[in-house]
């Protein structure tokens, strides 16, 4: 992320993908649906105790 910003990117997120970091514009990235997995979230509430 500092050096997207130091490059003189913004209104960018940044994530991974395929083990590699990738931008992702902002308008994109909060207009996708996101789904979540139940099954998933719960384990992850039991792991974080």
């Amino acid at each position: 992320a500092v050096e997207s910003l130091m490059e003189g990117k913004s209104n960018f997120m940044v994530g991974m993908l395929n083990d590699k970091v990738t931008l992702t514009p902002l308008l994109k990235a909060i207009k996708g649906k996101s789904v979540i997995d139940r099954e998933l979230l719960r384990v992850s509430e039991i792991m974080s105790v």
